[in-house]
């Protein structure tokens, strides 16, 4: 397996608190973009077709709700 960045595009900005409990809460690795309208998520998979639906299922358990 390997690390595959996933982009995910919010429909609202996302500040410093929501990112740091969303770090905690996901156990995985992420970063907001300068502007906070997008996040950046380390995903484990085997290819990048499983990393796509991987970022699936953490966009839909994120604690960033948009």
């Amino acid at each position: 397996m390997s690390l595959h960045a996933i982009e995910i595009i919010l429909t609202r900005t996302v500040r410093g608190v929501e990112l740091k409990a969303a770090r905690r809460i996901s156990g995985m690795p992420m970063a907001s973009s300068h502007n906070g309208k997008s996040i950046a998520v380390l995903v484990s998979a085997r290819d990048e077709e499983h990393a796509i639906k991987t970022r699936r299922n953490v966009a839909d358990e994120h604690p960033i709700r948009t």
